[in-house]
């Protein structure tokens, strides 16, 4: 009996339709296969990535940090350096001048790195620096029991003092105001409040005025102090 010619067609068709299926399946095997590992080489890429950026942030900050210390640094030195021409026993008032611009230069770069608060801070040293030099100039022609020279060496010292304070608040190092700014401001008050009581003629009023001025520029409002023991 002669096979019937439909059985090896409907033979190799099934073989056909079966590579075709294993092809088929294999290549959707590949497509799986390539999509997990596209999958997990993205998922590195980008832990690789974030990690990177992490590093980048890290460096950037660390060197933010290392910019903050070198500019309070130099502002504390340059400071230093113009205070000495200021005590509340002798006063120097052509080093203090000619000492200032690298003061004032030194607290506006300083500014550039601070907090808000720190940099609203720095500009009221500023004024404190303008204010002592004004004064040490007034203090070589006021009467000889004018409180200026005492308010221009104090006020050196508490531009000095403050600095140290902001500095410190600023690098996360202390908060409160160190013994001797407000043994300063308090010293400071007394001549404040030695004004307030005086009782002056016409010629001593205009420089119980002016003293009046530079100690309400060095001390800042009445509420930003404490008061005098």
């Amino acid at each position: 009996m002669q096979t019937p010619w439909w059985i090896p067609a409907l033979g190799f068709a099934g073989v056909i339709v079966s590579a075709a299926i294993g092809g088929a399946a294999a290549f959707l095997a590949h497509l799986v296969t390539q999509r997990r590992t596209d999958r997990r080489e993205n998922e590195r890429w980008e832990r690789e990535r974030a990690e990177r950026r992490e590093q980048w942030h890290r460096e950037d900050l660390a060197r933010w940090h290392a910019d903050r210390r070198s500019l309070y640094g130099q502002a504390l030195a340059a400071v230093d350096q113009w205070g000495r021409g200021a005590t509340p026993w002798s006063l120097d008032a052509e080093h203090l001048g000619s000492s200032a611009r690298a003061v004032i230069e030194a607290l506006a770069a300083a500014r550039i790195v601070a907090s808000p608060e720190a940099s609203r801070q720095l500009a009221a040293l500023h004024l404190g620096v303008v204010t002592v030099c004004s004064a040490a100039e007034a203090a070589a022609i006021a009467p000889e029991d004018s409180v200026i020279p005492g308010i221009a060496g104090e006020g050196a010292q508490l531009v000095r003092a403050r600095l140290m304070d902001l500095v410190r608040a600023d690098l996360g190092l202390e908060r409160a105001p160190a013994q001797q700014t407000l043994d300063i401001e308090r010293q400071l008050c007394r001549y404040r409040d030695h004004l307030r009581q005086a009782e002056p003629d016409d010629e001593s009023r205009e420089w119980l005025t002016v003293a009046g001025t530079y100690l309400e520029h060095i001390l800042g409002p009445d509420d930003a102090v404490p008061a005098a023991p």
